[in-house]
């Protein structure tokens, strides 16, 4: 019985060390689907849109269409970057047109139920926000998810 007992110590310890596979580790929220952006803020100021906005996203790609129309000109991708909390994303904007280096926003994403709060700051490569609240230096847009 001893030795028996013994012996699960010894295999338990050795399974207790070995890494989890990542396939089995806590997998991070999933955005993909389109949204319909609600509220906006600039600089803690409310904006009103006068026409419709939604985001598609699947994956890291990203289209943005105003109004029933695909923003042509740029290309968008949405990154959670890599060792980083579960809401950091980084919204990159590259202009098709233009020999100029992509604009990247460090941003925080909040996702609850259907909807979903993005705050990035006013001006690329600044520092991701701290929390997804309205302030200065900073946008934030509130969307709800839509059956495509």
């Amino acid at each position: 019985m001893r030795l028996a007992i013994s012996f699960l110590l010894i295999v338990a310890s050795f399974a207790a060390a070995a890494p989890i596979p990542k396939s089995m580790k806590k997998s991070r929220r999933s955005f993909d689907g389109r949204w319909e952006l609600v509220e906006m803020s600039y600089d803690g100021q409310n904006l009103n849109s006068s026409s419709k906005q939604y985001w598609d996203i699947e994956g890291t790609k990203l289209s943005i269409a105003y109004g029933g129309q695909v923003s042509s000109g740029q290309n968008y991708s949405w990154q959670k970057p890599d060792n980083s909390p579960d809401e950091a994303i980084d919204w990159r904007i590259e202009y098709t047109n233009q020999a100029a280096q992509p604009y990247v926003y460090r941003g925080l994403a909040a996702l609850e139920g259907d909807t979903m709060i993005f705050c990035f700051p006013t001006n690329n490569n600044a520092e991701r926000p701290p929390d997804v609240t309205a302030g200065k230096g900073r946008y934030v847009y509130t969307f709800k998810k839509i059956e495509k």
